[in-house]
């Protein structure tokens, strides 16, 4: 009814974008803006359906059928030769359709929609036993949980970035990547990520069906409804070969809703230079379940707001000896604790212990205990004694957005678990990191680590610096336990077992590896006061005191005195020390 030929286009407004809508607290009308008149932040954009049409124009094909397409497309880039087909595939996977051959020609379209074709059961081809219609689900080893996409950031500088979105299936743990040289800003790219994202779930069902020659107006790309599946929802015709009797694949698909085009300014207020600074953690840590061998360096994992898409790693003695070191592709689950960790025990359930924290950015989640004893929900807290690695069994999402972990195993692989304060930084260990390389001459000293985004110099505005020293803990010697002393005849015979950093987990072994060059401990006698009175090497978990060195040290009687052993290793010294008193 509106004749699109006399409309003009106009706009008063000259506040800046993305300052405006973005900083609501200066404008209160910022919420009208994704629904309004503004043109800020949208004029120099171009439409979905205009980019296929030019890349198929492109390739020859000048008649494809693109009216269905919705969307905004800020900036696309093809950087490289390639088939048309293949940067159409890449386009459709993100912004959800597909090429298919139709009686009318080639058309592009959604695999979601509103008006659907029913087909009632009676109209199906019938085999011997009725209609033939065959139901199946992916296998969960198929189906994702999360989604990557990488864009190019709208952020100013045009560099690499990544969006996640995050599906509610706790039983699959699947990632998939989807890679497009699109122009999007952090809001827009989580949209697009979590809009494929549930195209994807949804694809889960599939159904296999014969439509007679009646049923010949239905081409591939159309929306119907199954009322042999009644509770599946709508599906989209994937495939369909033959003449008469057509067999026809079908898929669930999304109903479509309103789709609101353009830059989501979220957040866009803010200083670009601050914002894309990332975080940087250096964590010294014992080793890890599985882990076989020493990791030979610092276990890096960084944070950004927004993600630059990778992280390149420097390392060095001084900022003119810097080395490329590792690469980040994946931003960490991070935060910080709300309130203190009291200390800790090592090797039981903590079933009265809580850690309260609250993340910087991503969710936790509860797991299953043979899980949890399996590695999974691992997270390092910072302590006064260095990072203690614990594990939580229940996570509990609170209505501030804080989080409280619960059912507890604590000090895990050695670590110290004296407890932290509130403000304590915390690093969820979900394989979201790499391994800084840390050379044998420069353990203990300080090393220099600089991060910058892909394809920025070192001395870039957003790089990240922190200083940290290796002490090599993936090759610390484990705590002896089970401490004994009883008297014999020619003194006091003190006794202990070993633990072992590597392949200590099967059960069927006589005993645990060494995993060192050679047996040795080293052990130390105190006086009540704490002085020291005695050291000495032993090369098996036994050590003698005999009665006239016994009365030497300790004239006065040996009670109130304490015994010390710490295992050795010739690449790290003495390990962690356990005592018993006298």
């Amino acid at each position: 009814m509106i004749d699109l030929a006399h409309s003009q286009v106009w706009t008063w407004d000259a506040r800046p974008f993305p300052e405006f809508p973005a900083l609501g607290h200066v404008w209160s009308d910022g919420g009208n803006w994704r629904l309004g008149h503004w043109l800020t932040g949208r004029a120099g954009q171009s439409s979905l359906a205009r980019i296929v049409a030019d890349i198929a124009m492109r390739c020859g094909l000048d008649t494809l059928d693109v009216s269905r397409l919705d969307g905004l497309v800020a900036g696309h880039v093809l950087d490289r030769a390639q088939r048309g087909r293949d940067a159409l595939a890449r386009l459709g996977a993100v912004f959800g359709f597909d090429l298919v051959d139709r009686a009318d020609g080639p058309a592009a379209l959604p695999r979601a929609g509103t008006a659907a074709t029913s087909l009632p059961t009676g109209a199906l081809v019938r085999g011997a036993e009725g209609p033939v219609v065959s139901l199946s689900r992916s296998a969960a080893s198929e189906r994702v949980r999360e989604l990557r996409l990488a864009h190019i950031g709208d952020d100013g500088d045009y560099s690499p970035a990544s969006a996640y979105a995050r599906g509610l299936d706790g039983t699959v743990d699947g990632l998939a990547d989807l890679s497009l040289k699109v122009l999007a800003d952090e809001g827009l790219a989580r949209r697009w990520a979590g809009e494929a994202l549930a195209g994807l779930l949804a694809s889960g069902e599939q159904a296999r069906l014969v439509l007679p020659p009646s049923a010949a107006a239905i081409e591939p790309g159309d929306i119907v409804m199954l009322e042999a599946a009644p509770d599946a929802g709508i599906w989209r015709l994937a495939s369909l070969e033959g003449l008469a009797a057509r067999e026809a694949g079908l898929e669930t698909t999304l109903r479509r809703g309103p789709v609101l085009s353009g830059p989501d300014p979220e957040g866009a207020g803010e200083p670009v230079v601050a914002a894309s600074r990332a975080v940087l953690r250096l964590l010294d840590l014992p080793l890890a379940p599985g882990e076989d061998d020493p990791r030979g360096g610092l276990w890096l994992a960084a944070h950004g707001e927004p993600w630059p898409g990778e992280l390149v790693v420097f390392a060095g003695p001084d900022g003119a000896s810097l080395t490329e070191r590792a690469r980040l592709t994946r931003r960490a689950v991070m935060g910080e604790l709300t309130a203190d960790l009291p200390p800790g025990f090592e090797g039981r359930w903590d079933r009265a212990g809580r850690v309260f924290v609250r993340l910087y950015r991503g969710t936790l989640s509860s797991t299953e205990r043979l899980a949890l004893l399996a590695g999974a929900n691992r997270l390092a807290v910072e302590t006064e004694a260095g990072w203690e690695v614990l594990q939580f069994l229940t996570a509990s999402l609170q209505g501030d957005g804080s989080w409280v972990l619960s059912t507890l195993l604590r000090g895990l692989g050695g670590s110290a678990a004296p407890g932290a304060g509130a403000g304590a930084r915390a690093v969820l260990l979900n394989g979201a990191g790499a391994v800084l390389p840390v050379a044998a001459h420069e353990r203990g000293e300080p090393l220099l680590v600089r991060a910058v985004p892909a394809g920025r110099s070192l001395d870039d505005v957003a790089a990240a610096e922190v200083s940290a020293v290796h002490a090599g803990l993936d090759e610390r010697p484990l705590k002896p336990v089970h401490l004994r002393q009883r008297p014999v005849v020619s003194g006091r015979e003190f006794s202990w077992t070993r633990r072992t950093r590597r392949g200590g987990d099967a059960w069927s072994a006589g005993s645990v590896p060494l995993a060192e060059a050679g047996e040795a401990y080293q052990v130390r006698l105190y006086d009540e006061g704490g002085a020291e009175r005695h050291a000495a090497t032993v090369a098996s978990a036994v050590f003698l005191l005999d009665s006239a060195l016994e009365a030497l040290l300790f004239p006065g009687g040996i009670a109130g005195a304490r015994f010390e052993v710490a295992q050795l290793s010739e690449t790290y010294g003495p390990g962690a020390a356990a005592s018993l008193a006298l």
